[in-house]
């Protein structure tokens, strides 16, 4: 039984008892009408704590909504943050190849805000560009390269992280164009529906693995 069934369920039964309560009152049964007073505020007690659970659960979707709606975004701060770090990141031997997730258009914006960011931390970037990769790209931001112990892609990675974008680092055996690609998957969710925050400790682990 769900929490609205029990909810309407137990608003019923204190109704119920308390018309019981008046029945036995006038009918000469104190007693009986006062075990059905009883009954009838235990119900209403549960009712009101049922209700407040519905309700802080139809809070919870309304902010899940309005967190899928307005997408990742950094504050000037975070903006600032990234910038710092990533100038003292390694430079890389060529451009670096920035890519969103093509019909995904929250994915396109935070792809042109990264693309700011890194030409503002003196790289030179080559995009942003669409593309819907075969098999697709998973939640989060991918950031691929030829070699595990790339410094340059580890860099990059524990900065997202450090900002409260979710990215990993996936090795690729054959030279790419570019040493480095970036591209930005769609928004990574919990079970809840909520957006998943990662901490710094996600990146390290993403980089042992």
């Amino acid at each position: 039984m769900d929490l609205k069934r029990v909810d309407s369920w137990l608003d019923f039964s204190a109704v119920a008892a308390g018309l019981l309560v008046v029945l036995f009152a006038l009918s000469g049964s104190p007693q009986i009408a006062a075990l059905f007073g009883g009954l009838a505020a235990l119900s209403a007690l549960g009712a009101h704590f049922t209700g407040q659970q519905i309700e802080s659960d139809l809070d919870s979707q309304i902010d899940a909504m309005e967190a899928e709606q307005a997408g990742r975004t950094l504050s000037p701060e975070q903006l600032q943050q990234l910038t710092r770090r990533l100038r003292a990141a390694p430079r890389s031997d060529g451009p670096i190849n920035l890519t969103g997730l093509q019909g995904d258009r929250e994915a396109i914006r935070l792809a042109h805000v990264l693309k700011q960011v890194l030409v503002d931390a003196e790289f030179v970037v080559d995009g942003v560009w669409e593309d819907a990769l075969i098999g697709g790209t998973g939640p989060g931001i991918l950031i691929r390269q030829t070699k595990k112990e790339d410094s340059l892609g580890a860099a990059i990675n524990v900065a997202l992280h450090q900002v409260g974008l979710d990215a990993k680092i996936v090795v690729r055996g054959v030279d790419p164009p570019t040493r480095l690609e970036i591209i930005v998957g769609y928004k990574p969710f919990d079970r809840r529906g909520t957006l998943r925050r990662p901490s710094a400790s996600d990146a390290k682990r993403r980089n042992r693995s």
